[in-house]
């Protein structure tokens, strides 16, 4: 298996994406304080307008540029090797040699499932593959900032989220994933909520924060 298959499959252990080519982030657990959703109480005495509700905002969430891989950033061999492949040709491949692994998840996971079930999950999770490798390759190439390829992953993997929705029944979903139901995929994925409540958490951190300790 290629390293980059071994990648690819690795990441695909909770969200059982296979061949998605996720870029996984370990985002460290949060020394910050935790963000307040929605606008600060007002002190006793004080009187705040309901027209403008001053929103809450913590004290580390200062603004500042999205950030964008530069030619100089040392990348990964892994990292470098989206940027030699053609997204389309790759997804291919790695849809491919992720077939064997889903028939095996599927029947192992589920209760009895049919042939035709386990290939209808299949193309569910494999048919945004391209999708995902090419988001990836723009923004390891500069042509996306941080923001921007944050934002992109989001939409594809909503995608992605709604033909498994179609393809499989809720329960099948997590026992397919092998998930607790109820749970959050994408925080599963990022490890649980705990690594994920740093403010300053978006996908792609490891890439700069490795820049800044080398």
């Amino acid at each position: 298996m290629s390293a980059s298959t071994q990648f690819l499959v690795a990441a695909a252990a909770l969200l059982a994406a296979g061949a998605s080519g996720y870029l996984s982030v370990r985002a460290p657990v949060a020394t910050a304080p935790t963000v307040v959703l929605g606008p600060l109480a007002p002190a006793p005495g004080e009187e705040r307008s309901l027209a403008e509700p001053e929103p809450a905002v913590a004290p580390n969430l200062a603004a500042r540029p999205a950030r964008r891989v530069s030619p100089e950033m040392k990348l990964s061999d892994q990292e470098l090797e989206y940027l030699r492949h053609d997204p389309e040709k790759w997804a291919t491949e790695q849809i491919a040699a992720s077939r064997d692994l889903r028939a095996q998840l599927c029947k192992a996971r589920l209760r009895d499932p049919s042939e035709a079930y386990c290939e209808r999950i299949f193309q569910a999770f494999t048919r945004v593959t391209p999708q995902y490798l090419a988001v990836q390759q723009k923004f390891l190439g500069g042509e996306l900032d941080q923001d921007q390829y944050q934002a992109a992953f989001h939409r594809i993997m909503l995608e992605q989220t709604v033909d498994i929705e179609s393809a499989m029944s809720p329960h099948d979903y997590f026992d397919y994933l092998g998930i607790p139901q109820g749970e959050d995929v994408f925080i599963d994925l990022n490890g649980g909520l705990a690594r994920m409540e740093s403010v300053e958490f978006k996908l792609g951190n490891e890439i700069f924060d490795r820049e800044v300790t080398q």
